[in-house]
């Protein structure tokens, strides 16, 4: 559905990022049709080794602009993105965010998967 929609909206698609966890890596894959998996982008609460690296890595990801080559994607989890950004999200929902730059982002809305054509 969320694939669907960003097609149906023109909404173009740049680096498709995930967790290799199955569910990430797999609604990335039937979304987007393509993904590179990513293990900074491991849950949170899965594995304490490494956490603080996966978190800046997060932060980069999100506060650096993509330079008009798209929208970056990233599939991961909800402990990842809270600890970012302090949103909750549920199961399936996404948030939009804007990068600015300087580890400096926006964030613009929290989407359910059965809102993006509503975006």
């Amino acid at each position: 559905m969320i694939g669907q929609e960003f097609k149906r909206l023109d909404l173009p698609v740049g680096d498709v990022l995930a967790s290799p966890f199955a569910r990430c890596r797999d609604m990335a894959e039937i979304a987007f049709g393509r993904v590179e998996e990513r293990l900074e982008l491991l849950g949170l609460l899965s594995d304490s080794a490494g956490r603080e690296d996966r978190v800046a890595y997060l932060r980069q990801q999100v506060s650096t602009p993509t330079n008009g080559t798209g929208n970056r994607i990233i599939v991961s989890h909800t402990s990842n993105i809270r600890e970012v950004a302090n949103v909750f999200l549920n199961e399936g929902d996404g948030v939009l965010l804007r990068p600015l730059g300087d580890e400096r982002f926006e964030i613009l809305e929290s989407v359910a998967p059965d809102q993006w054509s509503a975006v």
